[in-house]
């Protein structure tokens, strides 16, 4: 074979050969998708297969809120934590079924009685309620702590804990019943009525939006109640009777999701707590609560018809979104001051110190320590373009006779035009009528330290009013004892003097020294 031939031959083929692969690594690369170096793990693989979580679709609140946005609960209102002013409300006062909801009511008169400073002994058990029931897991006879009753009841929605509550305090549930409805008639809840510690279903057993937000705004000034019903997951530890720990999950999915694996993922990050309720009659609802900033307000949904009660969670999502992107809580001592006006009095007494006139005033401090605005109204205050006006309006006779803190009027107060605040007027002092000169009392002079001091101790004023007195006796008696004495030794001088003896000292001062002694040589 010819040497040269074959060199060139090897060497067209390796060129050959390279074209060859250079085509090919780009070809391969186009025909198989890209995949990573490590292989996928069971758990990849698991998720995978999981069947998909569905998601939320909220609603969109650009233009506001709506009614079609609630349609499918009866009841919805949202308003003010502190306050109680109402951003939105529909049917309030319609009746419904507030299931355990009342729960609320419950863990309010639970912790007057002190229910969370004492072991309890539990007297019902979970397998004396059916299996559809919200049950904490209680064992009878067990001594468990009464505060994890509490969360038992207010984080689980246990029946068992709000059944055992309602007997360690009242002795049985019927007795309980009544302490509840005297506490409602306490906070006012005119048109409420309870039969039982947990809202299982009673047709005498209902309540009204207008009274639940009597009751929610009780329960959330609890500091107590609010820690319970915020709290995501509690851990139980285990007992004389229950050896495991039990641990619960809160109802409430605006604060946790119990099963993300599962459940669609509702929570709210400004969420704070409150209580949620749901049977088949009552249907879905719940009492939330939400805090941003200086911010809180609270949202009522009651008998939410949706699959699952899910639309109640969308429902106060779109409420408090809406609240903390529109409304602002000001302090009202920044931008409005107390008022003060002074009126001519009628048929006052003749020798009234203020001759007819007297002082009204509206404090603003009972506005509270914030007061509601829209977004739009607080950016004109912080930028000048807006001032709070004020309308004053008096009864129409003022006459005596009048009481210190008597109102007598209203001011109210405006921004833009829109009422953001209203404040009584009322005197600052006493009007006597005619006919009580007698008992006007004087106007006396301004207090002085001095008076003051007596004031605060007055040990040492009687000290001092007593030594005065002794001072006014010691004095003239002092003088009068002088008096004697100078006039008896007066007289023992002259008669001295009668008898030609000397005289010692001087008792006049105008006598010349050497008298005595010119007299005795005569």
């Amino acid at each position: 074979m010819d040497t040269r031939f074959s060199k060139n031959g090897i060497r067209t083929l390796l060129i050959i050969l390279v074209f060859l692969f250079v085509l090919a690594v780009p070809m391969a690369a186009l025909a198989e998708p890209e995949t990573t170096a490590e292989p996928e793990t069971d758990a990849q693989q698991e998720t995978e297969a999981a069947p998909s979580v569905p998601e939320a679709h909220y609603y969109d609140i650009s233009e506001g809120l709506t009614d079609d946005m609630f349609k499918s609960a009866s009841v919805v209102m949202l308003f003010d934590a502190e306050t109680g002013e109402e951003i939105y409300s529909k049917n309030p006062d319609k009746r419904v079924f507030p299931a355990s909801t009342t729960k609320l009511l419950t863990a309010l008169i639970a912790e007057e009685d002190g229910l969370q400073d004492r072991n309890v002994t539990v007297k019902v058990c979970a397998d004396d309620f059916s299996s559809d029931n919200s049950l904490m897991g209680l064992v009878r006879n067990e001594t468990i702590s009464g505060l994890d009753l509490m969360y038992g009841m207010l984080v689980r929605s246990g029946n068992d804990a709000a059944s055992a509550i309602a007997v360690e305090i009242a002795g049985s549930g019927s007795e309980f019943a009544e302490l509840m409805n005297q506490k409602a008639a306490e906070l006012g809840m005119t048109h409420s009525h309870f039969v039982n510690a947990s809202g299982l279903h009673n047709d005498d057993h209902y309540t009204t939006g207008a009274d639940m937000k009597k009751l929610a705004m009780e329960a959330h000034k609890s500091d107590l109640l609010m820690k319970i019903c915020g709290t995501g997951k509690y851990i139980v530890d285990p007992t004389d009777m229950c050896i495991e720990q039990r641990t619960l999950f809160n109802s409430n999915k605006l604060l946790i999701t119990s099963n993300p694996l599962v459940d669609t993922d509702y929570t709210y990050e400004y969420a704070t707590g409150m209580k949620t309720g749901a049977t088949s009659i009552a249907q879905a609802c719940v009492v939330a609560s939400a805090k941003k900033d200086n911010q809180e307000y609270i949202a009522l949904i009651f008998d939410d018809s949706s699959e699952s009660g899910a639309n109640r969670w969308l429902m106060c999502h779109a409420l408090f979104d809406y609240a903390f992107e529109n409304y602002r809580k000001i302090d009202p001592s920044q931008y409005i001051e107390d008022c003060t006006i002074n009126e001519r009095v009628r048929n006052t007494a003749s020798n009234d110190p203020g001759e007819g006139m007297a002082e009204f005033k509206a404090d603003v401090s009972e506005l509270g320590s914030g007061i509601l605005v829209t977004a739009d109204e607080f950016d004109a205050l912080e930028n000048g373009s807006a001032k709070v006006t004020t309308n004053i309006t008096l009864n129409t006779i003022i006459s005596a006779p009048l009481f210190e803190g008597q109102k007598v009027g209203n001011v109210e107060y405006y921004i833009d035009g829109e009422t953001v605040g209203n404040v009584p007027l009322v005197s600052t002092r006493r009007v006597y009528t005619k006919g009580e000169e007698e008992i006007v009392p004087l106007i006396e002079p301004a207090e002085t330290d001095e008076d003051s001091e007596e004031t605060a101790r007055p040990d040492i004023a009687e000290h001092f009013h007593n030594k005065n007195i002794l001072m006014l006796l010691i004095i003239p008696a002092g003088i009068i004892a002088f008096i004697i004495i100078r006039a008896a030794v007066m007289s023992k001088a002259r008669s001295r003097m009668r008898r030609g003896a000397p005289i010692t000292g001087s008792l006049d001062k105008d006598m010349p020294p050497n008298r005595t002694a010119r007299h005795r040589k005569r």
